[in-house]
Formats: structure tokens, sequence, C-alpha cells
């Protein structure tokens, strides 16, 4: 069944992994209640496969081969959300 599912991540430096059924489509990022979340599209019978995420700050090193997301704020603080490689 396709739908959208959300996935709150953690305001921590690092590879954040993530469960998403295969093929799921990261399609926003916003704040809500304070916690940095991604809305994803994605198919919810298909098997979960494991992906990796990181929220990193404006002004921090961002990880090679990294691919950008969305942007949300928080205050007076800015939250950049990137896709990581495989590992």
């Amino acid at each position: 069944m396709n739908t959208m599912w959300k996935f709150p991540l953690k305001l921590v430096n690092g590879r954040q992994p993530i469960k998403m059924p295969a093929g799921a489509t990261p399609l926003h990022v916003a704040m809500q209640d304070g916690v940095p979340c991604i809305w994803a599209y994605l198919d919810s019978e298909n098997p979960k496969e494991p992906r990796g995420f990181a929220v990193i700050g404006t002004g921090h090193e961002i990880p090679r081969d990294a691919l950008h997301i969305g942007t949300c704020m928080d205050r007076c603080f800015v939250w950049h959300i990137f896709e990581l490689p495989p590992v």
C-alpha cells in the first residue's frame, strides 16, 4: 500500500540508522514538537531495509557523498538532513 510515513531523528552527530521499506523516497523534513523528522513516500508492503541519515548544523562538515534531503529550523538553529551512502 502506498502511503507516507514519518521518521523522527535525534539531534546527535554521526550516522543514524533508520529502517524504511525498500524504495522509500524521502520527500520532506521539518521540526515537529522539537524533533527533526523525515516524511517519506513508500510502499508499506515492501520489506524494511536499513538506511543512514545525519543531522548536520550549518557550518559543520558534511560527509563525502551525502545526499541533501532537506533543511529545517529550530528556533535559532538550522539543521540540514542528509542521507548517507551505505556502509
